[in-house]
């Protein structure tokens, strides 16, 4: 009678026990409690991924804060340092050979120690800092506020041109404001400000 006993409670402890074809997974086996924690962890982990992710958009929304603080300020400096001249409507195209993107409502027209400010009518979207700014020219010698110039990527430029001239690929479509003539020195500070 004991051995039978001894037998119905092997036979119930191996019917509790799930099978599993290698007996080195025994010790792996995570016991209930532990598969209990593992499955609590697994939100915290989330949450930690989570929170990483948001910590990288807080560093970029607080380095873009940054940069618009620091242009702020430049900006704030040249108006007392009397850095400003003259401003005109249009700017002839041989005044020109560079165009710089400070940010998405400033572009900095340039030729040797010769620079003129342009604060666009409006903000630019979809204009970052280093994409290509493209130029249709209309038969006309010179650029004048409320022309449009286009915006896209150097890879973009490949692409083409439309049949009006414009470029086949367009990121920002941005219309031009008053060019106000800078400071040289005040200039190089505006191109070369960090984002």
């Amino acid at each position: 009678m004991r051995h039978i006993e001894i037998a119905l409670f092997l036979a119930a402890m191996v019917a509790a026990t799930p099978l599993l074809a290698d007996p080195a997974e025994a010790d792996a086996a995570p016991t209930a409690p532990a598969a209990a924690q593992s499955a609590a962890d697994e939100p915290a982990a989330a949450e930690g991924k989570d929170a990483e992710s948001k910590d990288a958009e807080d560093k970029d929304a607080d380095a873009q804060q940054s940069f618009e603080e620091r242009l702020d300020a430049l900006l704030s400096q040249g108006q007392v340092e009397n850095v400003y001249g003259e401003t005109q409507n249009c700017l002839f195209h041989r005044q020109y050979r560079d165009i710089t993107i400070i940010n998405d409502n400033m572009l900095l027209f340039s030729k040797g120690d010769k620079y003129w400010l342009n604060t666009l009518k409006h903000e630019c979207l979809g204009l970052k800092r280093d994409m290509v700014i493209n130029i249709v020219l209309k038969g006309v010698s010179s650029l004048c506020r409320n022309d449009q110039v286009f915006a896209n990527r150097r890879y973009d430029i490949d692409q083409g041109v439309t049949h009006s001239g414009r470029p086949a690929v367009v990121r920002a479509t941005c219309i031009l404001g008053d060019f106000q003539r800078v400071d040289p020195t005040f200039a190089k500070s505006l191109e070369s400000l960090e984002r």
